[in-house]
């Protein structure tokens, strides 16, 4: 679907190119949707838990096969990422909404979807936060759409992308708005709370929140986008400058 996609329509979905598969990723290019000064790893989602810190074992308790893989790979990619930062052997562990709580000073989010773990990481005080979402680019039905999309968002798409691919790249930036904002704001948003618009010629979004929201002006301003396409996933990220 995403090749015969991308050949037909005119205004193109930025691509990916070297990232050809979920068993390598070039970290780099994840990073390049960030500004600079971001950490980041990303990993094939496995049993980590030997490698977690003690802390972070302890509060995974017992859960499914699948819970456990995505809780430790997500746990080793932040330390990866931290590490690389010079922070080591600092435990990142859930918030009251399972929210990743960072150490002093640092910026960072985690998302998975399918085989694929990514952590993004930044102390940089010129950013306040920063969100990630992976998702495969299967697209999402009619019915998902409807719950996640607002009227205005799919009227400002050219016609050609308005496809089930395009409304799952708006579901994913949306959870990257969610990851972005909840550490500044600490309230839950509705997908309705979000209406995206995309520049497909350079790869990047803008989210327009609803009013009830209350988010000051310089915070709705300062929200910067982006997104690519990979051979089989779609990263969105949003980060918010100081």
């Amino acid at each position: 679907m995403g090749g015969h996609l991308l050949r037909r329509r005119s205004a193109k979905i930025p691509r990916v190119t070297a990232l050809a598969s979920a068993a390598r990723l070039d970290a780099d290019l994840i990073a390049s949707l960030f500004p600079a000064g971001v950490s980041v790893c990303a990993q094939r989602i496995d049993d980590h838990y030997d490698c977690l810190h003690p802390a972070e074992q302890q509060c995974l308790g017992k859960v499914v096969q699948k819970r456990r893989n995505e809780f430790t790979t997500g746990r080793y990619c932040a330390a990866r990422a931290l590490a690389a930062l010079g922070i080591e052997d600092s435990p990142v562990l859930p918030g009251p909404k399972r929210e990743p709580l960072w150490p002093d000073g640092v910026r960072g989010s985690i998302t998975h979807s399918h085989e694929l773990c990514v952590a993004v990481v930044s102390r940089d005080p010129a950013l306040l936060s920063l969100g990630i979402d992976v998702e495969t680019r299967e697209g999402i039905s009619e019915a998902v759409r409807d719950a996640v999309c607002v009227a205005d968002e799919l009227a400002a798409l050219p016609d050609a992308l308005n496809c089930p691919e395009v409304w799952k790249l708006i579901f994913s930036a949306k959870e990257s708005v969610y990851k972005c904002l909840f550490p500044l704001r600490h309230q839950w948003i509705g997908f309705a709370q979000a209406s995206i618009r995309f520049d497909f010629a350079a790869g990047r979004f803008v989210p327009l929140m609803d009013p009830a929201l209350g988010l000051p002006d310089t915070l709705q301003k300062a929200l910067q986008g982006r997104f690519v396409f990979s051979d089989d996933y779609i990263f969105t990220a949003l980060s918010c400058p100081a």
